[in-house]
């Protein structure tokens, strides 16, 4: 997989912004990151997809705030897919204190949230 994501970088950073499509001014390098992020997600890599998250949430910008609040709630989704449901709960909850929140957000954080209090409430 890092040969294809490496390809796809490759592509991009060649391209020509003058001239291109107006979605492609969404297709940001954090943007990039966090399809790569998603990738290892299906592939079972969660480590390497949560580092490739965090790293999508370095290079966000400030104006695209949903997008921060999408790819915390997946850094969460991947600390708790990893055992780490302190972590988990405590990603969620920043997402909750910045106001971004749609109805499926909403559910993937309280699926996050009750998977969390299962694990530490396991012995």
């Amino acid at each position: 997989m890092g040969r294809q994501l490496a390809a796809a970088e490759r592509v991009y950073d060649r391209a020509d912004p003058v001239g291109a499509a107006s979605w492609l001014a969404f297709l940001t390098p954090a943007e990039l990151s966090g399809l790569a992020a998603l990738a290892h997600q299906s592939a079972g890599l969660y480590g390497r997809a949560e580092e490739q998250a965090a790293h999508t949430l370095d290079l966000l910008e400030g104006r695209f705030t949903r997008n921060r609040a999408y790819y915390t709630v997946l850094l969460a989704e991947l600390q708790l897919a990893q055992g780490d449901a302190g972590r988990a709960a405590a990603t969620v909850g920043d997402v909750r204190a910045s106001g971004v929140v749609s109805s499926r957000m909403a559910a993937r954080m309280e699926r996050v949230m009750a998977a969390a209090e299962r694990r530490e409430g396991a012995p």
